[in-house]
């Protein structure tokens, strides 16, 4: 049996803060105690260290087809850049195509992920509704699928209110979650229709035709919808006052309801779209980043736990990708990069700037995400018979972010030259 103790670190999990000597046995915790003095193959001193449960990143897009191309990270580049970044279970996407079944959508993904170097796991994106789709939902399911993602923004993959009310129905019944990407589609596309009308193409539009009040309303509309038909739900990727004034309002309803946001919107503002071309390139993702005033109250949101889960939207394209769209914004391929960035920043801009308690820290990115999608407590936690995934973190340390010093295989970071308290200094991928 191959086995691990760490000795004298600090170990924080969504409910202990203690110093104490972990022993994991064939990738399983086996025992916590103070002064362990059991053999094992792998003495880790963390003396000095905290020890967290490896993180769960909900929502990534590993080599997601898209405008032509695909994300530039794959599972195998992508899941080696997680495990770098405390992360050890990612959530990606199999999004259905139109007239496809939905255990071909998740062949197709699984095939993909087997190059896999961490857990993987995966939504399943619905975007054809009909009774052969309801019906392999409940079959998905049993093949270990716990969410459905849905969405109100993109022609050709948004559901009517009918459709949208017969997933959530039939999710319902089979134990099962919706999620969805939240903004008023038809005003999008209208605004964007009207930019290219007024040859007004540069990256700098790209936010104005995706305001935070079609964010807003989406939501709102969202979880009425989910609240109609009796359906948990959880909303991706919150960027604005608004969505999180709308999910507030479903929870103080009593409505089983969760909330995601990113790094990005907490730390990154629109005035990245004011610079050249090569440089608010970069950030082209859907929704946008929004004004700076938005980002206190997500702060405040996370603290206070209306919003449940920090994640990612990982979904990376080069440069030389993005080049496509130098001349109309709409043709620059949407998505940045940001999983082996996330338990690093959510640490410096959220623990050590006093915004959020190591406890908190653990449950955004780590406990709430594997408990919502039906992970804990394998995942999660580092709790006797749990998984043993887990990263030590040095909070001593200082340095400036670069993307030299980054795994993820994409040429920039949207946080290049941003100072970090704390360095993850190992992570342990069970």
């Amino acid at each position: 049996m191959a086995t691990q103790l760490i000795k004298n670190g600090r170990l924080i999990t969504e409910s202990r803060d203690e110093i104490c000597d972990v022993l994991i046995t064939d990738g399983i915790v086996k025992k916590i105690s103070s002064k362990l003095t059991d053999t094992a193959d792998q003495i880790i001193d963390a003396t000095g260290l905290y020890i967290f449960p490896g993180g769960v990143d909900a929502h990534t897009h590993m080599e997601l087809p898209a405008m032509g191309t695909f994300s530039s990270d794959d599972f195998k580049s992508g899941t080696l850049a997680a495990i770098a970044g405390g992360t050890t279970t990612i959530i990606d996407f199999a999004n259905q195509s139109r007239g496809e079944s939905l255990h071909v959508t998740l062949d197709k993904w699984l095939e993909k992920s087997k190059k896999a170097e961490c857990a993987t796991h995966f939504h399943v994106s619905v975007t054809d509704v009909n009774e052969r789709t309801l019906q392999e939902m409940q079959e998905i399911k049993l093949r270990g699928v716990n969410s459905f993602k849905t969405f109100l923004a993109y022609k050709g993959m948004r559901l009517t209110d009918e459709h949208m009310s017969a997933v959530m129905q039939k999710a319902t019944s089979i134990g099962a979650l919706v999620t969805a990407h939240c903004e008023m589609g038809e005003e999008v596309e209208k605004n964007v229709a009207d930019f290219i009308a007024a040859d007004r193409l540069e990256p700098a539009c790209h936010p104005l035709t995706r305001p935070a009040r079609l964010e807003g309303e989406a939501t709102e509309h969202f979880l009425a919808l989910a609240h109609k038909n009796s359906c948990p739900s959880y909303v991706v990727h919150m960027t604005c006052k608004e969505s999180v004034d709308a999910l507030r309002s479903a929870k103080g309803r009593g409505q089983k309801c969760y909330g995601e946001t990113c790094p990005q919107y907490l730390i990154l503002d629109d005035s990245a779209y004011q610079q050249e071309f090569d440089q608010a390139c970069k950030y082209i993702l859907s929704p946008p980043l929004r004004a700076k005033h938005n980002q206190n109250p997500l702060w405040d949101a996370i603290a206070d736990g209306t919003i449940d889960v920090v994640a990612t939207d990982h979904c990376p394209f080069t440069l030389e990708q993005r080049e496509k769209g130098r001349d109309n914004f709409t043709k620059i391929p949407n998505g940045i990069p940001g999983v082996q960035e996330r338990m690093i920043l959510m640490y410096s801009e959220g623990v050590a700037k006093g915004r959020i308690s190591l406890q908190r820290y653990v449950e955004l990115c780590c406990t709430n995400p594997a408990k919502i999608f039906g992970l804990y407590p394998q995942k999660g936690t580092l709790e006797v018979g749990s998984g043993g995934d887990f990263f030590l973190l040095d909070p001593n340390k200082h340095w400036k972010l670069a993307n030299e010093q980054l795994q993820q295989n994409v040429d920039y970071s949207c946080y290049e030259g941003l100072q970090i308290q704390g360095q993850i200094v190992g992570c342990w991928n069970q």
